[in-house]
């Protein structure tokens, strides 16, 4: 009977502290950010960058590499159906009937 408490024992998991020099461990998935930084943005962020994003003001949507904006990202133009949830942490674009960016905000 020892040895098999001391067989159960060796296979319990142990949970080690973090390293000083890793990040805390956040709940949930992190949020990526795709401007090929390879930055993590703080998923308790709450608000997006379109303020840093303003210059797509006037821009044709096909000139501008969506990939690299951030996430999360809703891009919709006239008569589209969107939904009406109200998320401080993601960028609109918003496009006019030619797909120009006529509006870059957050919700």
């Amino acid at each position: 009977m020892g040895a098999g408490m001391l067989l159960a024992a060796a296979c319990a998991s142990i949970e080690e502290p973090p390293m000083a020099d890793e990040p805390p461990q956040s709940e949930g998935p992190p949020v990526i950010d795709r401007t090929g930084q390879g930055r993590i943005v703080d998923p308790s962020r709450t608000e997006c960058a379109a303020d840093a994003y303003q210059v797509l003001v006037g821009q044709p949507i096909s000139e501008v590499d969506t990939d690299s904006l951030p996430i999360p990202l809703r891009i919709y133009g006239p008569d589209q159906m969107i939904t009406m949830d109200y998320r401080p942490d993601r960028m609109n674009i918003v496009l006019d009937e030619d797909d120009i960016v006529v509006e870059v905000r957050c919700g």
